[in-house]
């Protein structure tokens, strides 16, 4: 009696762990079902695409700057120059140091009605050697004294004279154009030239001052 009630209480327990089991698998079949419906009732999700916008932008032209505009040149301002006096070529002498280079003119004897038409009268006028007929001519010359102290140095130069002859062939006015060297041989020079004598320039047949140059050279030995 005890053997049967055993096995009948093993029984029950076996069936009783057989139907929770199935019970149990019975309710995980259903909510495992349930999830997959659920998941197959939602809509798929659409994946986000992101767009990429973009703007095509012109590239800016740098300017060129503007060329600058040549500047007209301007006319230069013409100033009348004072002219020098013409220089004076000498007779070819030397004497005590002075070198004297003066040549005879050579008048233009094709134009003579012209040149009277511009020079007009020249009574008081002081020509030059390019309006005369005859240029100067020394007729004496006074010795040249060296001066001292350039002497004993042994220093030679020169000295470049313009000098006023009248129409007595006298030297009126002296200037100092050159000189080498500077404040040695200047006094002596314009002291000398102006007791020299010459035959006055003519123009027409006329006596005529004139404005000539006179190198004077200082020379030892």
């Amino acid at each position: 009696m005890n053997h049967s009630s055993q096995w009948l209480n093993k029984r029950l327990k076996h069936q009783l762990y057989a139907g929770s089991g199935m019970l149990i698998g019975t309710i995980v079949i259903v909510f495992t079902m349930l999830y997959l419906n659920n998941l197959s009732s939602e809509p798929p999700k659409k994946n986000k695409q992101r767009t990429l916008s973009f703007e095509v932008i012109k590239p800016v032209k740098t300017p060129k700057k503007p060329k600058p505009t040549p500047k007209k040149p301007q006319p230069k301002k013409q100033s009348n120059p004072v002219a020098a006096p013409p220089a004076f070529s000498g007779l070819g002498m030397s004497l005590s140091g002075i070198d004297i280079n003066m040549n005879a003119f050579d008048p233009n004897s094709e134009m003579p009605e012209a040149k009277d038409q511009i020079l007009g009268d020249t009574t008081n006028a002081i020509m030059t050697s390019d309006t005369v007929d005859q240029e100067p001519r020394a007729v004496s010359r006074a010795p040249l004294n060296y001066p001292p102290r350039a002497k004993a140095k042994e220093i030679e130069g020169f000295v470049l004279l313009s000098i006023l002859v009248n129409e007595q062939g006298d030297v009126e006015q002296v200037r100092v154009l050159e000189s080498e060297p500077r404040d040695t041989f200047e006094e002596v020079a314009i002291r000398n030239i102006k007791k020299w004598k010459f035959e006055p320039a003519l123009y027409n047949s006329e006596p005529v001052k004139i404005w000539v140059n006179q190198p004077i050279q200082f020379r030892l030995g």
